[in-house]
C-alpha cells in the first residue's frame, strides 16, 4: 500500500479545508428538500466516521479528562472503544496522564490529546489546520514526529494546511497554492517515484489538457 500523503497548502487556511471536508451552505432563506436533507445528512455522517480534525486551537473541553476529549470523538462517531482512546493516548506520548485535564497540561500536551482525538475514531484521513500554529520549534517538531508516525504506521491520510514552510521536510506531496495563480506542485508522491522504479507503471499523475484549469481564489 501507498505510503499516506501529506499536503501542506500555503493558502487561505478554512478555505482549503472546508473544500476537503465537503462543507456545504444551505441559503437560510429556503427549506431544503428531503432528498438534500439526506444527502447532507450522509456527508455529515461520513465525515463523523471516517475524518480526523487537528486544529491549531486544541479545541479541548476543559471539564472533560484526557481519555474522555479522546472518546468524545469516539461517541460522535458511533464507535465507543476504550482501548484503543487509550492505546492512542499512549502512542502519542501520554502514557498515565488520562485522567489529566487540559488546563493541568502545556500546549504541546494539549495537542497531542487533539491528535490522539483524531485518531481514536480510526479515520481514514485526516486534515490539519495549522497544527502547530501555536507551538514552539522544538515542540512543533516533536508533535510533527508523532502526528506522521501514527499516520504512516495506521495508513493514514493526512492533509496539513500551514503557512509554516519548516513543515514540509516531513511532506511527500507539497502544494504551494498563492493567490490568483494555480497550483505549483514541487515535488511528485515518493511513491509515485518508487513505482517507475519498479516497474509497477506510469507514476506520474495524469493533468487534464485544455482550458480546465481552476484559478486559486484571492484571500
Amino acid at each position: 500500500m501507498p505510503h499516506p500523503l501529506l499536503q501542506p497548502l500555503v493558502w487561505p487556511v478554512e478555505v482549503a479545508v472546508r473544500l476537503v471536508q465537503a462543507t456545504v451552505r444551505a441559503p437560510s432563506r429556503t427549506m431544503a428538500s428531503r432528498r438534500r436533507a439526506k444527502a447532507l445528512e450522509a456527508q455529515a455522517s461520513f465525515r463523523r466516521r471516517n475524518i480526523g480534525y487537528v486544529f491549531q486551537q486544541y479545541n479541548l473541553l476543559g471539564d472533560l479528562t484526557v481519555l474522555e476529549n479522546v472518546m468524545l470523538a469516539q461517541e460522535i462517531a458511533g464507535a465507543r472503544d476504550r482501548a484503543h482512546a487509550m492505546d492512542m493516548i499512549s502512542r502519542v506520548g501520554l502514557e498515565g496522564l488520562h485522567d489529566r485535564f487540559p488546563s493541568e497540561l502545556s500546549g504541546g500536551q494539549q495537542q497531542r490529546v487533539a491528535i490522539a482525538r483524531s485518531l481514536a475514531k480510526k479515520a481514514q484521513l485526516l486534515l490539519g489546520d495549522e497544527p502547530t500554529g501555536n507551538l514552539d520549534s522544538e515542540t512543533t517538531q516533536q508533535v510533527m514526529d508523532v502526528l506522521l508516525g501514527i499516520c504512516r504506521k495506521e495508513q493514514v491520510t493526512a492533509v496539513i494546511v500551514t503557512h509554516d514552510e519548516s513543515l514540509t521536510q516531513h511532506a511527500t506531496r507539497v502544494l504551494r497554492l498563492d493567490p490568483g495563480t494555480p497550483p505549483k506542485r514541487r515535488a511528485r508522491c515518493r511513491w509515485n517515484h518508487r513505482r517507475q522504479r519498479q516497474g509497477g507503471g506510469e507514476g506520474r499523475p495524469r493533468h487534464r489538457r485544455g482550458g480546465g484549469r481552476h484559478r486559486a481564489p484571492a484571500g
